[in-house]
């Protein structure tokens, strides 16, 4: 709730607020920054921690060569094409 307010988001708005990104880690690498609120993966809209864990879990099982993340950062909406190396831990 708090990062919500201090970011000034609509409180309906759905989606997860990026805390932390790994330095050099490949959401780092792909432009994803703490602060962003990550609206989809892929096709898949995100609205809960668990979404999230789901949606990733079904990817790393597919290997996919790259995930586009849809973010809003700021006023700005983004798509952000991240190339995971699904070998990497954390």
């Amino acid at each position: 709730f708090g990062d919500r307010v201090n970011r000034r988001l609509d409180l309906n708005q759905s989606g997860l607020v990026i805390e932390n990104v790994e330095p050099a880690g490949w959401g780092a690498l792909g432009g994803l920054r703490q602060g962003d609120l990550l609206l989809r993966v892929e096709k898949n809209s995100v609205d809960s921690v668990d979404g999230f864990e789901k949606i990733m879990n079904r990817l790393i099982t597919q290997r996919k060569k790259s995930v586009v993340f849809f973010i809003r950062r700021g006023i700005h909406t983004l798509f952000l094409e991240l190339e995971p190396d699904w070998d990497q831990e954390g």
